[in-house]
């Protein structure tokens, strides 16, 4: 062996036995300088006391207990703010989730990870979460958001968030906005219907649409004030349900638009009305249950002989894992989200929400009074530093 060839094996060795040492540290469990001086051996949770149908009824508490620590692979967050949307709601009317915490998403910094090369990356990063609610190896650890501490899958449930961002505006990043995304993502036309467009979601598909050449939006509302509120964001076509004949009208908008699918949030019988004026192989996506009644006054002509189809909408199940190469291009397709959204969020902006701030202590109290007068216009969103 030469002199010279010798020189570049010791080269190329001591790299690579760097890069395996960086490699190394990067993976031992690590912890916030911050977080180890702060010592806190306890944490607040939000618990469910009393589930109910009658959503004015459901009991909540604030309960100690103690900080999870992360496994290898696994970190841990302190969660800034988390919001509320109306698939806990849906969980607050069953029995099975009485005495358990709830919340989907949130957004918080990273501080200590149990070990791993991803986990270790995150600590010190503001991050947002996304969460499926319970732990695979401990069925009896609970992991959803409302609480000071969450301990997460680093690859799946944790994403970096940019550094200027303020994390109370990124509580809501994931579930409206990334929905959003994806009804636009999955419609296979440029002009759909979408029904609950008041909602905080119905806005910001609203506001996105608006940026994106070629989409046409049909809005259907329940009251005249919605139609107002939409009509200030920039939308163009708008139903009234308050018109007596609000069906009517939105039947010319699908001839004149040729409107082939429709994005359905209110279930019951609006989802049997929206097939019945879609042409011959139309298609209702139905994604919420604003009604709180099963879907109805479904023709069965409808699906026998015109071809239409009911399908059920999910993030969970409809796009996102239905993206090309698997698990790896979920991922991906979750990052590009990530970027998508991110820079949105804050007041004005497509995929920023307006937000009614409560403690956890003042949360029962607000939800109920809020949930008497209506959610329509703003959420609640819970901040950990009240």
């Amino acid at each position: 062996m030469s002199e010279a060839t010798g020189m570049l094996t010791a080269l190329v060795a001591g790299a690579l036995g760097t890069s395996l040492s960086i490699v190394w540290y990067l993976s031992l469990p690590k912890i916030l300088p911050s977080h180890k001086k702060e010592n806190k051996q306890a944490q607040r949770r939000l618990v469910v006391d009393k589930t109910d149908p009658d959503l004015s009824k459901v009991k909540f508490s604030v309960k100690k207990i103690a900080i999870p620590r992360p496994r290898y692979g696994q970190v841990l967050v302190k969660v800034a703010a988390i919001p509320v949307n109306p698939s806990d709601f849906n969980e607050w009317q069953y029995a099975q989730f009485q005495g358990k915490s709830f919340g989907l998403e949130g957004a918080g910094t990273v501080v200590a990870s149990g070990g791993g090369f991803l986990a270790g990356r995150l600590v010190g990063r503001k991050v947002g979460l996304i969460v499926s609610g319970r732990d695979k190896d401990d069925l009896s650890l609970s992991h959803k958001t409302a609480a000071e501490y969450i301990c997460v899958d680093a690859t799946t449930a944790c994403w970096s968030l940019p550094d200027d961002i303020t994390l109370v505006d990124a509580a809501g990043w994931f579930v409206n906005p990334v929905t959003v995304l994806s009804i636009l993502g999955l419609a296979k036309s440029k002009s759909i219907i979408h029904t609950g467009a008041s909602s905080q979601l119905g806005q910001m598909l609203v506001k996105l649409a608006a940026t994106r050449p070629g989409i046409t939006v049909v809005n259907v509302v329940r009251r005249k004030e919605h139609v107002d509120m939409l009509q200030g964001l920039g939308a163009k076509h708008i139903i009234c349900q308050a018109d007596s004949d609000w069906l009517d009208q939105l039947k010319v908008k699908v001839k004149e638009l040729n409107i082939r699918e429709a994005f359905d949030a209110v279930a019951g019988d609006m989802t049997g009305q929206l097939l019945s004026i879609l042409p011959k192989q139309g298609i209702v996506h139905v994604y919420g249950v604003l009604a709180g009644k099963p879907v109805g006054q479904v023709e069965p002509i409808d699906l026998i002989y015109r071809r239409k189809e009911i399908k059920g909408f999910s993030l969970s199940h409809s796009w996102i894992p239905k993206a090309r190469f698997g698990p790896i291009g979920k991922l991906l397709r979750v990052r590009w989200c990530v970027d998508q959204v991110a820079p949105n969020l804050s007041n004005g902006d497509w995929a920023a929400s307006q937000y009614h701030d409560v403690s956890m202590e003042q949360f029962e109290a607000e939800f109920s009074n809020m949930y008497k007068k209506g959610f329509t216009g703003k959420k609640l969103r819970i901040r950990m530093d009240q």
